[in-house]
């Protein structure tokens, strides 16, 4: 076995460990209570893999017996097809209880999130330590704890999974990196929506940066990039043109929807309210972004920053205070006018030395 096989093995065994010590108390109630509890969406998606596949089946494609008279309601939100479709595996295959089969499920999607985590850092050049790091703090992360009772944003290691093979993809192209690519993003949408949105976005985003900075590409992966593009649009039409007809139904998500769940610079510093030592912190976000990991992680991301891009620290300074300067919400919180903030934040980017 390889240095770098016996290292994801080592890793994924101390994912396995953070995630029995920071989830204790649903291995005391395994079989009895659910992961996530009967708040937030848990019954909502528990309920919709308990129903798979009578829903899709009996009653016709993206329906179920709510919402009636109205049609493909299980595009009202997010489909959780196939979450449901393991769901339905390990019912059915194995025997397992149907609680069971939910918590496994759920922890799984966490050990994931930290194990893409730590594949995509050591594909960035990271040291299998700085790695192994990254991947805890996801396992570990106050904003996952925080949403156990929203299932869908358990399963985020769909973003890091098609990141990878995207970036893969465009410097070592090969048919493996582009089956990665299409079955992350096909079935990100089959199971968290929006993650599947991000996912795009984040690759064609990362793809004009690549255009801009002129960086080769050679014609085997545009090719390939291609071909993924096709097989998910493909793959995932059948499933995209119930999500239309709710759209033409009901019309479009406003964009003030965004405006309302987006996050800010004080995201970053508000933990989740479970955190008993940065719990007060909470209120300087809303909760869909409660990001904050702590002042001591952020300290230790700032130093990480200052080595890995050998700047000063006046200059780290200066970058800092012009990003937090350029957030509207936190101006607003200490008070500062739109002019003032504008002009202080182009202060500060004027002694950024780009040069270095």
């Amino acid at each position: 076995m390889s240095t770098n096989r016996l290292h994801l093995v080592f890793a994924s065994l101390i994912f396995a460990l953070l995630l029995l010590i920071f989830r204790w108390p649903v291995f005391n109630l395994f079989s009895t209570h659910l992961l996530g509890g009967t708040g937030g969406d848990t019954n909502l998606y528990f309920w919709l893999v308990t129903t798979f596949p009578k829903n899709m089946i009996e009653r016709g494609w993206f329906e179920t017996n709510s919402f009636y008279p109205y049609l493909n309601t299980l595009a009202w939100s997010d489909n959780f097809l196939f979450p449901s479709f393991l769901f339905y595996l390990q019912k059915n295959l194995f025997g397992l209880k149907e609680i069971v089969s939910w918590n496994i499920l759920i922890l799984a999607a966490q050990l994931l999130n930290g194990i893409f985590v730590y594949l995509l850092a050591k594909h960035l050049k990271g040291t299998w330590l700085n790695s192994l790091l990254l991947g805890s703090l996801f396992i570990v992360s106050p904003y996952f704890a925080e949403h156990l009772g929203h299932p869908q944003l358990q399963f985020f290691f769909f973003i890091p999974a098609g990141f990878l093979f995207f970036l893969k993809l465009l410097k070592s192209p090969s048919s493996t990196n582009s089956l990665g690519l299409t079955l992350s993003v096909s079935l990100c949408f089959l199971t968290t929506v929006y993650y599947a949105i991000a996912l795009i976005l984040l690759c064609a985003l990362f793809f004009l940066f690549y255009l801009i900075a002129r960086e080769p590409i050679s014609r085997k992966s545009l090719l390939l990039l291609l071909l993924s593009a096709v097989f998910c649009c493909l793959t995932l039409t059948p499933f995209l043109l119930p999500y239309l007809k709710v759209r033409e139904a009901f019309g479009s998500r406003g964009l003030h929807e965004f405006y309302h769940f987006s996050l800010s610079a004080l995201s970053f510093f508000a933990a989740a309210p479970i955190s008993e030592i940065y719990g007060a912190t909470s209120s300087l976000s809303h909760g869909e972004a409660h990001f904050g990991w702590g002042l001591v992680v952020l300290f230790l991301l700032c130093l990480g920053a200052k080595r890995l891009w050998d700047i000063s620290t006046a200059l780290l300074f200066c970058i800092i205070f012009a990003l937090l300067l350029s957030d509207s919400q936190l101006a607003d919180f200490v008070g500062l006018g739109r002019a003032w903030r504008l002009y202080a934040a182009a202060a500060s980017i004027r002694w950024v030395d780009f040069r270095k």
